[in-house]
């Protein structure tokens, strides 16, 4: 499963998952709107802590930043960008 979540929006999620766990927590009353907010919590948590949806990705969205094959790919492709060989010149 490819990432499709970005991390300001995992972070969103993560906050909003939290919100609905305390929130379920704390209804006493309606054991359906508890039962709701319990899974909006668990999914909310859930794609924030792996930056994967499914329902983001049936939908073809990706918020997920594009990575490179290999961190030392992004390395090296770093590196010849921010510096340059003075024999080259």
């Amino acid at each position: 499963m490819k990432p499709n979540v970005g991390e300001k929006e995992a972070r969103y999620r993560i906050g909003v998952g939290i919100a609905a766990a305390i929130a379920a927590l704390t209804i006493s009353k309606s054991k359906s709107l508890s039962a709701f907010l319990g899974m909006v919590a668990a999914s909310g948590i859930e794609t924030g802590l792996s930056r994967y949806c499914p329902m983001s990705e049936l939908l073809g969205i990706d918020n997920a930043p594009e990575r490179s094959d290999t961190p030392i790919s992004s390395v090296a492709k770093t590196i010849g960008k921010s510096v340059s060989d003075p024999l080259l010149h």
